[in-house]
């Protein structure tokens, strides 16, 4: 990939557009009005657009460890941030918390004990 289709990758990251990305990656107002989907079935480019989301979906989304010191800072009142409530905040850890199979759920099982006899004599 060369340093103008890179360019025009990280910006498509940001805006979704191909034709503005290329224009502001360098390329001709008339190419890119033209032939800027060309960019978007590269092969190169779309592997590292995917590289760069998943990068960025692994630095953004919150870690176990991180969801325990949240609630920790809210069972506390502290860190608790101003735009949203703290029951918001409390349901969003939750959530959190179960994709991440935090919690397990307690079930009662009954069961009774069954006993073979071998009784044929073989």
């Amino acid at each position: 990939m060369n340093p103008r289709q890179k360019a025009f990758a990280d910006e498509y990251i940001k805006s979704g557009n191909a034709t503005q990305s290329a224009i502001k990656a360098g390329y001709s107002d008339k190419w890119a009005s033209d032939n800027s989907h060309r960019l978007t079935g590269n092969d190169g480019i779309k592997e590292y657009i995917k590289e760069r989301i998943d990068e960025m979906d692994k630095t953004e989304i919150l870690n176990q460890t991180e969801i325990l010191k949240m609630f920790s800072n809210i069972a506390k009142g502290s860190g608790v941030h101003e735009n949203s409530s703290t029951s918001e905040q409390l349901k969003a850890l939750e959530l959190l918390a179960k994709i991440y199979q935090m919690f397990t759920e307690k079930l009662q099982v009954e069961a009774s004990t069954v006993t073979i006899i071998n009784d044929l004599n073989e």
